[in-house]
């Protein structure tokens, strides 16, 4: 789990998701998102378990301060594409003038390379700020 560039965060979920594993990635994720204009998540479910309401809620809080420019998922079986597809709902909830590509796939290398296109048309117009630091 981390920065693979400035821009691509590779996380791989495996069993239950709770609340500190979240707020964990969420940590790494904005402090390696600070003063990039986009970050891309690469996500991989193949082990993934569930994921409860309130965790659900805070990662939709969390990604809501993200400059996200794509998410791409590969490995996930049905019940973590149900569950992502409900976070992605709640993520509107706290974002709702954002929009996040997001899509699934068989592999890694076919998530990869969407995500590089997206790359390589740089930050959405709609994406969040850039995250910056913040003392205190």
């Amino acid at each position: 789990m981390g920065f693979e560039s400035p821009w691509l965060f590779k996380a791989t979920c495996r069993g239950d998701m709770d609340e500190v594993d979240l707020l964990e990635l969420a940590a790494e994720l904005r402090e390696g998102a600070e003063g990039q204009p986009f970050v891309c998540l690469l996500l991989d479910l193949t082990e993934a378990e569930a994921m409860s309401s309130e965790v659900r809620k805070i990662a939709a809080r969390e990604a809501a301060l993200i400059p996200y420019r794509g998410i791409g998922v590969f490995g996930a079986p049905f019940h973590a594409r149900v569950f992502l597809r409900l976070l992605m709902g709640a993520f509107q909830v706290f974002a709702p003038h954002r929009v996040v590509p997001f899509s699934f796939f068989d592999t890694e290398v076919e998530a990869r390379a969407w995500l590089l296109s997206l790359a390589k048309d740089g930050p959405r117009q709609d994406a969040a700020p850039p995250v910056q630091h913040m003392n205190g």
